[in-house]
């Protein structure tokens, strides 16, 4: 049976998603249904996705069961972000993939950190609504045994990560964009990784699009009960058919939620945590960083 040999492995909230669904649409690409199974994280750190799995041999399966489809394409990929975050990952899948391709997006790791956390925010998952103390809980959730998703600025250490991608596959096979990239001319970053992966860029080339961007609800309240949670909730399941209640979630979720912005000054004082950081990046990628420094 075949299964992945191309993985895009994050980072999170840096337009992985967008990136999946345009190669889905190439002819010759497979990518399942399911953008991220974790199944290498999993097998690298069983914290990291054990609640997808009971155990390696039923996870096993499971991913098999996902590539069931896959035999025509000539690549086949996995768009799990856990891989770069998640320590042991790149060695899990060479165990497997000795000869697979690795491409990755980097972003501005204060502002990969703050999509992140107002990604949870509006999910419902993340209870402090102030990004800056947020940050400063990190180190006390960890230490409490929190999930490790709320490592938001530990997650844009990338200096940390990459070095494992490089050793076991090689630098040729480790493709590198910036967030920046993406926004200034996406349609060429979808022609490098279709080249990339050995593919046709010039018969058709997908388009790339804004995908998975959730906003805080401006009324919590009232969009928890559309989404048929709480006490309110149990009265809106009552009276409401589900799908009436998932267009009223959607509409007031796309109308009505707040884009939250993150302050300058925050931002700065942040990003100069990571200045170390950016100059191991820069000489690790061989890219100029400058502007993710301003």
């Amino acid at each position: 049976m075949a299964g992945p040999n191309f993985f895009v492995i994050g980072a999170p909230k840096a337009a992985t998603t967008a990136l999946y669904h345009a190669l889905r649409e190439h002819d010759d690409v497979f990518l399942p249904e399911v953008k991220e199974p974790h199944f290498y994280a999993y097998l690298a750190d069983r914290s990291a996705a054990g609640h997808l799995y009971p155990d390696e041999a039923s996870a096993r399966r499971r991913y098999a069961e996902l590539y069931a489809g896959a035999a025509a394409a000539s690549a086949i990929g996995d768009s799990s972000t856990t891989n770069l975050v998640v320590a042991g990952a790149a060695e899990a899948i060479a165990a497997d993939v000795p000869d697979a391709r690795i491409v990755a997006i980097l972003r501005q790791p204060v502002d990969r950190a703050f999509a992140q956390w107002s990604h949870f925010r509006a999910a419902g998952g993340e209870p402090i609504a102030d990004f800056a103390e947020a940050v400063r809980q990190e180190g006390p959730r960890q230490a409490a045994g929190f999930p490790f998703t709320y490592r938001y600025l530990q997650w844009g250490r990338y200096s940390t990560r990459l070095p494992a991608f490089y050793e076991c596959f090689g630098r040729d096979r480790v493709l590198v964009h910036l967030y920046d990239d993406l926004c200034a001319d996406p349609d060429a970053v979808v022609r490098r990784t279709l080249r990339f992966l050995d593919l046709d860029d010039t018969r058709f080339v997908p388009r790339l699009e804004r995908r998975n961007e959730m906003r805080p609800p401006r009324f919590p309240a009232v969009q928890r009960a559309l989404e048929g949670r709480g006490r309110a909730g149990g009265v809106v399941r009552r009276i409401a058919p589900a799908r009436a209640r998932r267009a009223a979630s959607g509409w007031t979720a796309e109308h009505l939620g707040r884009k939250p912005t993150l302050e300058p000054a925050l931002r700065a004082e942040l990003t100069a945590q990571f200045t170390a950081e950016l100059d191991r990046l820069e000489s690790l990628i061989g890219r100029d960083l400058s502007a993710w420094r301003a």
